[in-house]
């Protein structure tokens, strides 16, 4: 039964990829951008992880996840810019949790209020001071490896193979973390979750 509702998921998650096909996302030596996005931001991307797939994961954990306060308004942030104008782009209109989106852009000299911070893999040196500074907040914390959970990250999105779907992104959760910052889980995100 998992199975059927981690294909649901999937397909909701990929829902909007302009026709292509997710048998081709799927596998393990597909990427998710073409080679001219690739080599604008050959810095700030992943042949594995697109952006796309990046703030299609934050929408769903933004609506899975439930914050003890608000802000004025609901604020995402990354420690990239490109990644920042794609979560505009994606959330533009967008009411969440009964507010407007607005993104913030994190760094080493600024570390604004924000509900969620995105720490791409090419800014892990940040990932510390980001835990640090964030961790007496409701602030969740997401990367894109597993062992950004060890270094004290609440959400890590990650590559995860079965026979029935072949190589997808998923993620993992530090439970102890969130509960620490008041996040109330709804019960589909448990259930999405990798194992």
């Amino acid at each position: 039964m998992k199975g059927f509702w981690l294909t649901i998921f999937m397909i909701i998650l990929f829902t909007g990829l302009n026709g292509q096909n997710i048998d081709t996302l799927a596998s393990p030596d597909s990427t998710y951008l073409d080679s001219a996005a690739m080599n604008n931001y050959p810095e700030e991307t992943s042949a594995e992880l697109s952006f796309k797939t990046v703030t299609d994961f934050l929408y769903n954990f933004s609506i899975m996840l439930f914050w003890p306060d608000y802000a004025d308004n609901f604020i995402i942030g990354s420690t990239s810019r490109k990644l920042n104008h794609d979560i505009t782009t994606k959330f533009e209109y967008r009411i969440l949790h009964g507010r407007m989106v607005n993104t913030v852009l994190v760094s080493s000299a600024s570390m604004p209020k924000a509900n969620i911070i995105y720490v791409t893999k090419n800014n892990y040196n940040l990932l510390p001071a980001i835990v640090a500074h964030y961790k007496n907040s409701s602030t969740v914390i997401i990367t894109e490896t597993a062992a950004g959970l060890s270094m004290g990250a609440d959400i890590a999105i990650v590559k995860t193979y079965s026979k029935s779907l072949g190589y997808y992104f998923s993620f993992k959760y530090n439970e102890n973390n969130l509960r620490a910052k008041n996040i109330i889980l709804s019960p589909s995100f448990r259930g999405y979750a990798a194992q």
